[in-house]
């Protein structure tokens, strides 16, 4: 069976210094296909999928017909030997991306639907399809939280890198020093599901010290809201929780989190872009080489920017790395104008 083999921990790249603050980039977009975060996810399903007594080798996908998880998904199931049924979410079927080509060459039935009728659409399915394995949305379950496990304990490395790197040149900058032997330093991340800012949250949360060579390090995980505004997604919190089969133990109270999140003030709304975020996308990658999407990490990267820029934060720490989830299959034509 084709298997999907570790392709190694993801670069850093520097990325901007505001003011004293530094941000870098974890290029999970350099994983195949720049389906980044969505293999460590797909990984995750497909695992306990495999170890199930008796393993069922159809599953159901729905998603957005142009969007990156059903393109990643879909992809990744069919070259696993999984016979795939797809839900495409769109109201105009007959529009075309690079992520539609994938998702519909990659599944064995397609079926376009729109929010109105999918849950007619999906009984049906079922119904006429009992051996189908329904995928949640997005693959927001715990199995695909655990799959993400691998990102953070390649964060935490860089962290103890970077540590022990300035424990051996006796340079601790100010702007991450707590108190002698203590550092702190930041997580970011875009909040589409959520699945990724929670798991990093329940990650961290559990082990919110990270000892090296007897000095401790604190990580503070910041997520940019994009897909929905702050208020509406905090007040699905407990259905989040439910779904990952988690406790509120497992991660900060909820007035705490409602610090961590931010949301993209003055920009377009999700699945939106303009001239300006185009041309910005375009300029940073001819400067950088590394190309962005316009609806989340050149949003929450100028989110990122804005906000250091401001005097609304008490900063614990300067230096922050942001994921860079992947997902530009669509925006390609960005890095050729």
């Amino acid at each position: 069976m084709w298997e999907i083999n570790n392709f190694g921990d993801s670069p850093i790249s520097d990325w901007a210094m505001v003011g004293a603050h530094q941000i870098v980039l974890n290029r999970d977009d350099q994983s195949p296909f720049g389906f980044g975060t969505k293999i460590r996810k797909w990984k995750g399903i497909e695992n306990r999928l495999r170890n199930q007594t008796d393993p069922s080798r159809n599953v159901l996908l729905c998603g957005s017909l142009h969007g990156n998880y059903l393109a990643s998904f879909s992809y990744l199931f069919r070259k696993a030997s999984y016979n795939v049924t797809s839900i495409g979410l769109s109201y105009n079927p007959n529009f075309q991306s690079a992520n539609s080509i994938i998702t519909k060459h990659s599944s064995n039935n397609i079926v376009i639907a729109n929010r109105s009728n999918l849950k007619e659409t999906t009984q049906n399915i079922l119904k006429a399809n009992p051996t189908l394995i329904e995928i949640p949305q997005y693959g927001f379950c715990d199995s695909a939280m655990l799959g993400l496990n691998s990102l953070w304990i390649e964060i935490e490395n860089h962290f103890r890198d970077k540590i022990s790197n300035m424990s051996r040149n006796k340079e601790f900058p100010n702007q991450i020093q707590l108190e002698e032997n203590k550092f702190s330093f930041i997580v970011y991340l875009d909040i589409g599901s959520g699945l990724s800012f929670l798991s990093a949250l329940n990650y961290f949360h559990k082990k919110p010290i990270i000892l090296v060579k007897g000095m401790e390090i604190a990580v503070q995980v910041i997520g940019i809201c994009l897909g929905e505004s702050k208020k509406s997604w905090l007040e699905k919190y407990e259905y989040h929780l439910k779904m990952l089969n988690l406790s509120d133990s497992d991660l900060p109270n909820q007035s705490l989190m409602e610090k961590n999140i931010w949301e993209a003030d003055d920009l377009p709304g999700f699945g939106k872009s303009n001239a300006k975020i185009n041309q910005w996308i375009t300029t940073k990658y001819k400067e950088t080489d590394i190309l962005l999407d316009p609806i989340y990490s050149a949003k929450s990267l100028i989110a990122i920017e804005n906000v250091l820029q401001s005097s609304k934060i008490n900063w614990q720490s300067s230096y922050g790395i942001y994921v860079h989830q992947g997902g530009f299959l669509n925006f390609l034509d960005l890095a050729l104008k």
